[in-house]
């Protein structure tokens, strides 16, 4: 259906007095992200379009894949949340809806988009539509301003100029009132982290930490939360699992993402928590770099991790090939996990930046840079052959002797402490090993066909780029 020149030409002519088939494209499109608002209130005066909100990145989830909702025209979505509580307002406003006379003439007879029931499928712990309903809500949080449960554990607090941060935890199932809030929480994920999805409230293995920030005023708000899963940990222990990390848009660039995660290793680190490692969930770019910069700063606390570091790269220097001299030392590996609580494959990127930092302090030759760039390419090309074959029932061990491809063979069993049967991948050596072709990147499948999507040389070119990165942040 295209644009008629003469309807555009002639600004005269209303939308309704068109037939069905004049009326141009988009007329009645509106674009989600723009048109949904979010506004943090706290009083029965903030409720309004003077507040300055914030919008969503995504909406695909919601209102399709290309993230228009039809059938409106100068579309406003405003979607009022109590700075603390999160209980809601959806308050939805348009110039003019798409009359039925014209539905039949576009999309197909498609009716406009019911922006209410979407938006229950996407809060599913509820909002009001009625002002009077939501402002009775506030009357009564403004009297009896909501806490944090006695249980909850404090992990971490300090101050940002005139304002005051503390972070927060608790067990969904040891509080109500958390498991209500988490419930409140969830839809921020669908707008806020692409393919994002709700976490299960109802399972006791979840835990809510929440990043409260205080102003000069003495006024609390909720400045971001992440969820963490405890799971099991062979053979005795438990592994945490960062799995959504979001700090709202208003308080974002003040340090807090890195204060939410650096909450979780404070907990795993708890004398009598059992936790072995710390990981995360598929995080993005910007999420591993945050990541990586907590670790960091825990490495480099400790002064033994960096002299381990220099005397790896001095070995390089001296021993022959050096790329076997810089590979991780096995008390490094046992302190980073028993002491900081990091996972292997983590503290293989950090360890990595420590070598690249005392290869340039030491300014050292090509010889050793060229062996660790050798050893990060052999890593990568080991995460993406663990990647290809994992759906094939293989995986890629780490040996003494260099890296190793593993059948699995069966499952063993073995049992948790609550009781509740656990699997341990037991596998069977195979005699394929990573050839030299692999290690220097141009790794091939099973049947020798090239392996689709970015390469081995893509991926290594951009964790050079981020340990660049990493040392010019260290340097500021």
């Amino acid at each position: 259906m295209g644009k008629d020149p003469e309807i555009q030409a002639n600004k005269k002519i209303k939308i309704d007095e068109l037939t069905p088939f004049e009326v141009p494209l988009g007329a009645f499109e509106c674009e989600a992200c723009k048109a949904v608002t979010f506004r943090l209130v706290r009083t029965a005066e903030d409720v309004s379009e003077n507040i300055e909100g914030f919008h969503p990145e995504f909406c695909h989830q919601i209102f399709g894949e290309e993230e228009i909702v039809y059938g409106y025209k100068g579309l406003k979505v405003n979607v009022y949340l109590h700075c603390v509580s999160m209980q809601a307002l959806v308050d939805i406003q348009f110039a003019e809806k798409m009359p039925p006379p014209l539905r039949a003439g576009m999309g197909g007879g498609r009716a406009p988009d019911d922006i209410e029931g979407l938006l229950k499928e996407a809060l599913p712990s509820g909002f009001t539509t009625h002002r009077k309903d939501f402002l009775a809500i506030l009357d009564r949080l403004q009297a009896c301003p909501p806490q944090l449960p006695s249980q909850a554990t404090l992990l971490a607090q300090g101050a940002e100029g005139e304002t005051e941060w503390s972070v927060a935890s608790l067990s969904l199932e040891k509080s109500s009132e958390m498991k209500n809030l988490a419930e409140r929480l969830q839809p921020l994920v669908l707008f806020f982290i692409d393919g994002g999805s709700f976490i299960d409230t109802e399972d006791p293995k979840w835990d809510l930490h929440v990043l409260l920030v205080k102003d000069a005023q003495g006024q609390t708000s909720l400045a971001g939360f992440c969820t963490v899963y405890r799971f099991y940990g062979y053979p005795e222990s438990i592994r945490l699992r960062i799995s959504q990390v979001i700090v709202l848009p208003p308080y974002q660039r003040h340090g807090h993402c890195s204060r939410l995660i650096e909450s979780v290793y404070s907990q795993a680190r708890m004398p009598a928590g059992g936790v072995l490692d710390v990981t995360m969930e598929e995080p993005t770019d910007v999420l591993r770099r945050v990541r990586d910069r907590v670790e960091l700063r825990g490495l480099l606390a400790n002064p033994l991790f960096s002299q381990a570091a220099a005397a790896a790269v001095t070995a390089g220097a001296t021993e022959t090939p050096p790329k076997r001299a810089m590979q991780v030392p096995e008390q490094v590996s046992h302190n980073a996990r028993s002491d900081l609580k990091m996972c292997k494959g983590q503290l293989a990127r950090c360890w990595e930046f420590l070598l690249y930092r005392e290869i340039n302090k030491q300014k050292l030759g090509r010889e050793e840079s060229g062996a660790l760039e050798r050893m990060i390419k052999q890593r990568l090309t080991a995460s993406r052959r663990s990647e290809e074959n994992r759906a094939k029932g293989k995986c890629i061990k780490k040996t003494e002797e260099g890296f190793v491809m593993m059948k699995i063979s069966k499952m063993a069993v073995g049992k948790s402490e609550t009781g509740a049967e656990e699997k341990e991948d037991v596998y069977e050596t195979t005699a394929h090993r990573l050839s030299k072709e692999e290690d220097s990147g141009d790794a091939k499948g099973e049947d020798g066909e090239e392996m689709t999507g970015p390469t081995v040389e893509d991926e290594f070119k951009q964790v050079m780029e981020h340990l660049q990165y990493l040392s010019g942040w260290l340097a500021a």
